[in-house]
């Protein structure tokens, strides 16, 4: 009888171990991984106002708090892409002069996958901006955002939509290309 009762212990044990949410650990190192690729990302793409000298920061806006941005803001803190400094800006969401906001006061926009649905009207007026919109995603959904980092077999990884990049008049290195799953763009 002991010998069943602590048969039972370990297989509840396990069932609960087998259930459980993910480790918060493996969410900290996928949000860790994802926020390079941010930094990474910055480097590779050049703006049409990089060139402005009254520009001395890089500005990364984003919508909502996440532990993403949290780990975003300790990648970014004391990095620099090309001379310029990384300032995270948080945009009031549900403020109607938000695309306003965004056009001068951000390179990039920073989403993660749940923010998506809410703002997908928004994103697609973005795309003849200079703005890079970053979204993190389970897998790439093309027309979503310009570029969307998700993971796969345990890596992080890059899909790009060449097509709304270059709408955007950003321009991406062969390096990023190179790195990505790209979307090809349409040729006349």
């Amino acid at each position: 009888m002991f010998q069943n009762l602590r048969f039972y212990m370990c297989f509840i044990g396990v069932v609960v171990l087998l259930l459980a949410p993910p480790c918060s650990a493996d969410s900290t190192r996928s949000n860790r991984i994802k926020a390079a690729i941010v930094y990474y990302i910055a480097k590779f793409v050049r703006w049409p106002t990089e060139n402005d000298s009254s520009l001395h920061e890089f500005r990364v806006c984003y919508l909502k708090p996440s532990s993403f941005i949290s780990e975003v803001d300790k990648i970014l803190k004391n990095k620099t892409v090309r001379n310029k400094s990384f300032r995270l800006k948080l945009l009031p969401s549900s403020d109607s002069s938000l695309q306003d906001q965004l056009r001068t006061s951000c390179e990039i926009l920073l989403l993660h996958k749940s923010e998506i649905p809410s703002y997908q009207t928004f994103l697609q007026d973005l795309k003849d901006k200079p703005i890079l919109s970053i979204c993190t995603t389970s897998s790439p959904q093309w027309d979503e955002c310009a570029i969307q980092i998700f993971e796969e077999k345990n890596r992080g990884r890059i899909a790009l939509d060449r097509q709304w990049v270059e709408q955007s008049k950003l321009v991406v290195s062969s390096e990023l290309l190179s790195l990505s799953i790209v979307h090809p763009s349409p040729r006349n």
